[in-house]
């Protein structure tokens, strides 16, 4: 199973996580995130609403992705953040980086 899926709709990209991101997963979300950044990207909704578990290699993968976004100007907007990603991120301390969403 895939980490996320990848969703082209309306001229943007939709990221659905799956709902288990774990160090097993890191290197799948990492190939299939820099896929994403191949292309010239108009703007990119994140959800993450059905993730029931995360770790810290995911959420490292998650914020390095977050941040070359940001660095790029990249439009990106969180549609949806499980309590996992949020619990996750609080400890890590990624609220900012995430956009506040988290």
């Amino acid at each position: 199973m895939e980490p996320v899926r990848i969703i082209q709709q309306d001229g943007k990209i939709h990221l659905v996580f799956n709902t288990h991101l774990s160090v097993s997963h890191a290197r799948a979300l990492h190939a299939q995130l820099g896929q994403v950044l191949a292309p010239p990207i108009g703007s990119l909704v994140l959800d993450a609403g059905q993730v029931e578990q995360v770790d810290t290699a995911a959420m490292q993968v998650l914020a390095g992705f977050c941040r070359h976004l940001q660095e790029q100007g990249t439009p990106m907007h969180w549609q949806a953040v499980s309590p996992a990603v949020q619990q996750a991120g609080h400890l890590l301390g990624l609220e900012k980086l995430f956009g506040g969403s988290v």
